[in-house]
């Protein structure tokens, strides 16, 4: 039990991290350009799945994480 509450609390920052950053580019785009929102968030949604392909070790997860964006693009 113990080894999995450090596992989830040592993974957790490390996969999130990368989350600040798209917040920061959502919040960009909505003051700069707001008709284009929905498709950066879409691509941010995308994106996001990419590093739980090299956590899960998953190419479901490393497949999304490059057909989304370049679907919504």
């Amino acid at each position: 039990m113990t080894k999995n509450l450090l596992t989830f609390c040592c993974s957790t920052p490390l996969v999130s991290l990368n989350q600040m950053l798209y917040l920061l580019i959502a919040l960009w785009i909505y003051a700069a350009v707001p008709e284009k929102m929905l498709m950066v968030y879409a691509m941010i949604f995308g994106a996001h799945l990419l590093p739980y392909g090299w956590l899960y070790q998953s190419k479901s997860y490393y497949f999304f994480s490059l057909v989304i964006p370049i679907t919504v693009l």
